[in-house]
């Protein structure tokens, strides 16, 4: 399973953003945002939060402890890979 590192790089680069326009939404710099996405910080709950609001998916989710995320009607999970997240086919 992907670590929150990962998985919170790949739902970004899905909402096809930059570290930095992510940073400012956050009211953070972009290094402290980088450094979630390389694994040397672990954000506060608070931020985990908004983290998980912001990309449309559970904490669960986006702290690796579930493969499923919910979809944008926010009830119903599906099952999402990192493939999936980043568009990709599977064989």
């Amino acid at each position: 399973m992907a670590t929150f590192g990962e998985r919170l790089q790949l739902l970004r680069q899905n909402k096809k953003q930059t570290q930095a326009q992510v940073a400012v939404v956050f009211n953070m710099s972009e290094r402290a945002y980088r450094r979630y996405e390389n694994g040397q910080s672990t954000p506060h709950h608070d931020t985990l939060i908004k983290l998980a609001d912001f990309f449309d998916v559970s904490l669960d989710y986006l702290v690796g402890r579930d493969s499923h995320r919910r979809d944008a009607d926010g009830g119903i999970t599906v099952k999402a890979t990192p493939a999936d997240l980043l568009g990709e086919a599977t064989t």
